[in-house]
């Protein structure tokens, strides 16, 4: 049997140079009223061999801009999937090098408000192309509970992002397999009450947090308290860095 595309690490390499702008062509052009006929378009150009390059400039060119369309860039995803079976693990796999950059160049101080839409947009369609699709999301790739974790060790400014990032990844849990009491989202929903229930929290984490449970359409008194003494730290390596700057008390 043939490998996926996402076994197959270099067929992307020697793709021809004039191809990119086609790729970026489709991505900018997909639309809710052109969307089957601009499929048909596409998937009469994607073959085995430029349909990674295709899903690197939609990750990259797209995802973070285009708040409205995430749900229709995840059915063209899945389409492709269809296609190109391992298309959709290609895209995750795509989906986490933003998603670490972003972490990785937080402001020390105050708050950067693209980065912040940028995270919600990579949460949202990161949750659309696993959680939705009743596919589980593997830890090893991003820990999710290390991220708040660390955001809880950080401080309310990194908390902040990763309030905003996991909210949107776990409203895709809502009608799915992996459904909030599903064990791996129902940790990361302790940790969300514990957060909410600090007297100091910061009020744009909690809007966050009551947005997600309102969308889940669960009492936030359903989900088991714990308490902060109780939780370790975290065990991977570091994902939140700040930028270069001597403000900074994590430098």
């Amino acid at each position: 049997m043939a490998p996926t595309i996402a076994n197959t690490v270099d067929f992307h390499i020697n793709t021809p140079s004039y191809i990119r702008p086609l790729m970026l062509y489709f991505v900018e052009s997909f639309d809710n009223v052109n969307f089957e006929a601009k499929c048909e378009e596409l998937f009469g150009v994607l073959t085995r061999d430029n349909v990674y390059l295709f899903l690197n400039v939609l990750i990259h060119n797209r995802i973070t801009k285009d708040d409205v369309n995430l749900e229709m860039l995840a059915d063209l995803v899945m389409k492709i999937d269809d296609r190109f079976p391992g298309g959709r693990e290609v895209a995750v796999r795509e989906l986490l090098k933003p998603i670490k950059r972003v972490f990785g160049s937080i402001p020390a101080d105050g708050m950067d408000f693209g980065k912040e839409a940028d995270l919600r947009n990579l949460g949202r369609f990161l949750g659309l192309l696993t959680l939705a699709q009743n596919k589980t999301f593997i830890s090893c790739h991003l820990d999710l509970k290390d991220l708040v974790l660390e955001g809880i060790t950080k401080g309310d400014n990194a908390l902040r992002y990763v309030v905003q990032f996991v909210c949107q990844f776990l409203k895709a849990s809502f009608g799915s397999v992996y459904h909030p009491f599903h064990s791996s989202n129902l940790v990361i929903l302790k940790y969300l009450r514990m957060i909410y229930e600090k007297d100091d929290v910061m009020s744009e984490i909690k809007t966050e947090i009551d947005l997600l449970f309102e969308h889940l359409r669960i009492g936030m008194k359903l989900i088991p308290r714990i308490s902060q003494s109780t939780i370790g730290a975290p065990l991977g390596d570091p994902i939140i860095k700040y930028e270069e700057s001597g403000d900074s008390p994590f430098h």
